[in-house]
């Protein structure tokens, strides 16, 4: 990828998330062309690269454990996912809905 995507990628971020302090290492999951849950959990396990991949369940409940240190626990970092508007509404609430359950890590939405 090169700097000027990076630079891109990374003033979206704080411009979506005015007034919200990130930590030392965002990590951004571009769900651009994800529509499906199948998608979206390939994306977090390719992107975030989590402790416990292998294990992960890919499915909300196994997002919770990972979020209490389970499989697939993305470590102390802040994830962001960004351009969500294509995944599934219900899905997109569930997941933020269980983000909104845990201090950290931090998961944030665009």
């Amino acid at each position: 990828m090169n700097s000027g995507s990076n630079k891109h990628r990374w003033t979206h971020a704080r411009g979506a998330l005015r007034g919200t302090r990130l930590t030392a290492r965002t990590i951004s999951v571009d769900c651009t062309h994800v529509h499906t849950a199948a998608e979206f959990w390939q994306l977090y396990l390719d992107v975030v690269n989590p402790e416990g991949a292998d294990l992960f369940g890919r499915n909300l409940d196994a997002f919770d454990d990972a979020l209490d240190g389970g499989p697939g626990f993305p470590g102390m970092v802040d994830v962001l996912f960004v351009n969500t508007r294509d995944l599934d509404r219900q899905f997109l609430a569930a997941l933020k809905q269980i983000a909104s359950e845990h201090a950290t890590p931090r998961i944030l939405f665009d």
